[in-house]
C-alpha cells in the first residue's frame, strides 16, 4: 500500500513537472514571436523613412486619396447647387426629409433633382451628371455635353423639351443641364393600364410630330422610346434625352442653332411668336435643304435593344432617320400590347424571327395555329394602324416610311391630337385639347403604389382560391375514410 502511493507521488510530481516545462517554452515562444514583430516593424518604419515615404501603407494611402476625392466631388456638386440657387430658385427636398434632395429619377451618368422658382412657381429638373467611364479622357467627357446641351438648347417646338442652361464647378468634375419640368413618366402612364385608344392614338401622334421636327433640322434622336418620353399637366407629349443623337445634315443644324439664339432674346410668348412667324416665312422663301438628296449617314449601336432597327445591328453605316421610324413603331406596339414584340431585331430572337419569316400559318399537334411574317404582330393592334405600322416596320430601310409618309397616312391624318397654338387674343400660347378623349395623368409613384397593391389582392385571392380547393378535398378524404369503416 504505502509503495502504490509513493508511485502515485512520484507519478504527480512529475506531471507537475512536464506542466510547469511546457508553460515556460509556451512563454518563451510568446516572447520570440513578439520581438520577431516588434524587429519587423522597426524595419518596416526604417524602410518607409529611408524611402521618403513615412506616413502611410498603401491601403492608408488609398483611403486617404478616396476621401479627398469624395470631398473635392462634394465641393464641386454644392459649387452647382449654389449656381442653380442664383440663377433658377431653391432645389425641392423631400416631405419627410429636409436635407434629402427630392429624386425625379437616377441613372447611371447621375440624378435628376427638382427645382422651383420662387417668383412664379415655375418648375425645372435639372440632369447632374459626374464622370462615370474611367476610359473617357475629360476632353471627350466635356465634349460630349457640350454637344448635347448644344442640340437640345436650340430645340424650340411643343413636343421636344427645352433646355435652358449648362452648369459647371470651376474644376469641371460637375456638370448639370437645366430643363423644362414635366411631371408625368409616359412609361409609368403606359404601365398604368389606364390609357384608352384614343389616348394613345393621340400621345403617337404627338411623338411623330416631335421626330418631324427633329428629322427637318438635320438630327436623329437615336434613342427613342418609353422612357424618353414625359408628359405635360396638359397631356402634352415631349421628347427628352439628346446624348445619342446623330447629325446628318449639318447644314439644317447650324441654321436651326442660328435661329435658337434669336428666339432666346425673347421675354415673353408675344415675341416669342412674333421671331418664330418672321423666321418661318423666311424659311419658306428660302433655299430647301439638301438633306434629302445627301446625308451623313450615322454608324455604332445608339438606344435600347428592343426599340432598334435591325440595320443598327450590322457593322454597315445606316440612315439614322429609318432607324427612328422604326424605334416609333415598336413604342406604339408597346403601348398597345404592354409588352415589347421582341427582345431583339435579330434572326437569333424567335419573336422577332417569326415576324421576318415568309407569311404561312401552321397548325401544331395539339391543334394550335401559329402564324408567320408582318401578320404575326399586326394582327394584335388595331385594324385602322396595321397599314402605317407594317411601312414603319419596312425590313429595307429604303421602302421604310419617312416621317412626312407617316403624318400623311389616313389613321395618323384624321386622328386628333393635343397641341400647343397661339391665342391672338390672349396673346399666348395655349393648350388646344384633342376631340373625344381626356388624359389619365398619374405619376410613377403613384402607378408602383396601385401595381404593387393589385399584386397584394392577386396573391390573396390566390390564398383563398387554394383555400377553397383544399376543405373539400379534406371532406372528401373524410368521406372515404367513413366508407372504409
Amino acid at each position: 500500500m504505502a509503495v502504490k502511493k509513493r508511485f502515485e507521488s512520484i507519478g504527480q510530481k512529475i506531471e507537475e513537472r512536464h506542466t510547469e516545462r511546457k508553460e515556460s517554452l509556451n512563454n518563451v515562444l510568446e516572447r520570440s514571436q513578439k520581438n520577431r514583430q516588434q524587429r519587423r516593424r522597426a524595419v518596416l518604419d526604417a524602410l518607409k523613412i529611408s524611402d521618403g515615404k513615412g506616413k502611410q501603407s498603401e491601403s492608408e494611402e488609398k483611403e486617404s486619396d478616396d476621401e479627398a476625392d469624395e470631398v473635392k466631388n462634394k465641393r464641386s456638386e454644392q459649387e452647382i447647387l449654389v449656381q442653380l440657387s442664383s440663377k433658377y430658385g431653391e432645389v425641392c427636398h423631400e416631405k419627410d426629409n429636409d436635407m434629402k434632395e427630392f429624386v425625379l429619377g437616377q441613372g447611371a451618368g447621375g440624378a435628376v433633382i427638382l427645382v422651383k422658382r420662387s417668383t412664379d412657381g415655375h418648375m425645372f429638373a435639372v440632369k447632374k451628371f459626374k464622370k462615370q467611364n474611367m476610359n473617357e479622357t475629360a476632353y471627350d467627357y466635356k465634349k460630349k455635353l457640350n454637344h448635347e446641351y448644344e442640340i437640345s438648347a436650340a430645340l424650340f417646338h411643343p413636343n421636344v423639351i427645352h433646355t435652358y442652361d449648362l452648369l459647371k464647378s470651376t474644376d469641371e468634375k460637375f456638370f448639370a443641364i437645366v430643363m423644362d419640368y414635366c411631371p408625368y413618366d409616359f412609361f409609368a402612364l403606359v404601365m398604368s393600364g389606364l390609357l384608352t385608344r384614343k389616348e394613345t392614338y393621340c400621345y403617337f401622334k404627338q411623338i411623330l410630330k416631335g421626330v418631324s421636327f427633329l428629322h427637318h433640322n438635320g438630327f436623329a434622336h437615336r434613342d427613342l422610346k418609353l422612357d424618353n418620353c414625359v408628359i405635360t399637366k396638359d397631356g402634352i407629349l415631349k421628347l427628352i434625352d439628346y446624348g445619342s443623337v446623330a447629325i446628318f445634315d449639318p447644314v439644317s443644324v447650324r441654321k436651326l442653332q442660328s435661329r435658337a439664339k434669336i428666339l432666346e432674346t425673347a421675354t415673353n410668348d408675344e415675341e416669342l411668336h412674333d421671331i418664330a412667324v418672321k423666321q418661318q416665312k423666311e424659311e419658306e422663301n428660302g433655299t430647301e435643304s439638301e438633306a434629302s438628296y445627301s446625308i451623313i449617314k450615322a454608324t455604332g449601336v445608339a438606344g435600347s435593344d428592343p426599340y432598334l432597327a435591325p440595320e443598327c445591328l450590322k457593322m454597315a453605316s445606316y440612315d439614322p432617320r429609318a432607324a427612328d421610324i422604326w424605334s416609333v413603331a415598336i413604342i406604339y406596339c408597346c403601348i398597345i400590347l404592354h409588352r415589347f414584340p421582341w427582345k431583339l431585331a435579330r434572326g437569333s430572337d424567335i419573336a422577332y424571327s417569326a415576324f421576318i419569316a415568309a407569311p404561312s400559318e401552321k397548325i401544331d399537334a395539339k391543334g394550335k395555329k401559329h402564324v408567320y411574317g408582318p401578320n404575326r404582330l399586326l394582327r394584335a393592334i388595331p385594324s385602322k394602324s396595321r397599314n402605317v405600322i407594317r411601312n414603319m416596320l419596312a425590313l429595307d430601310p429604303k421602302k421604310r416610311y419617312t416621317i412626312d409618309d407617316c403624318l400623311n397616312d389616313s389613321f395618323v391624318d384624321e386622328t386628333s391630337e393635343c397641341s400647343v397654338i397661339w391665342n391672338d387674343v390672349e396673346k399666348k400660347y395655349v393648350v388646344k385639347l384633342g376631340e373625344g378623349h381626356k388624359h389619365h395623368l398619374i405619376s410613377r409613384r403613384e402607378v408602383e403604389k396601385t401595381l404593387e397593391e393589385k399584386k397584394k389582392l392577386k396573391k390573396e385571392k390566390s390564398w383563398r382560391f387554394q383555400k377553397m380547393m383544399i376543405v373539400p378535398k379534406m371532406k372528401i378524404q373524410r368521406k372515404n375514410l367513413r366508407d372504409l369503416s
